[in-house]
C-alpha cells in the first residue's frame, strides 16, 4: 500500500513514528516497547495502534496489520528463529518430531484427566 503525502505528513508528525517511506513505517522503540508490554497485560493489537494515534485502515489493507506487527516485535525482542530458518541434522529432526508427538499425546492426556477434552 503506497502512501498518500497527505498521510505521510501526518505520519510523521506522531510521536511513536521513527520514518515514513513510500510504503512503509518505522515505529519507535520506545513505541514498540510500550505496544508489547500493553499486548501481554490483554489489551487488544488494534487498540493499542488507535491509542498511539493511527487509523489501521489508512495504514494497511490487511485487518490483521496490528496483530502481526506486535507478532514479528515480540519475535524479534525475544530473537526467535522461524521453523524454516532452522537446520538440524537426521537424528536431531528425528528426536524433535518424536518429542513434539510425545508432548501432544501427553497434553491429550492430561486434559482428559481434568474433564477438559472427551
Amino acid at each position: 500500500m503506497k502512501y498518500s503525502k497527505e498521510l505521510k505528513e501526518r505520519l510523521r508528525k506522531n510521536e511513536n513514528v521513527k520514518a515514513v517511506y513510500q510504503s512503509m513505517i518505522y515505529y519507535t522503540e520506545k513505541f514498540k516497547e510500550k505496544a508489547i508490554y500493553e499486548y501481554e497485560m490483554g489489551k487488544h493489537p488494534k487498540d493499542i495502534f488507535r491509542d498511539a494515534g493511527f487509523v489501521l485502515e489508512e495504514i494497511s489493507s490487511n485487518k490483521n496489520y496490528a496483530s502481526k506487527t506486535l507478532i514479528q516485535w515480540i519475535a524479534q525482542k525475544n530473537k526467535v528463529v522461524s521453523p524454516q530458518k532452522m537446520h538440524f541434522d537426521s537424528k536431531e529432526h528425528q528426536f524433535l518430531l518424536a518429542k513434539i508427538a510425545y508432548l501432544e499425546e501427553e497434553n491429550k492426556l492430561l486434559k482428559k484427566l481434568k474433564g477438559i477434552e472427551n
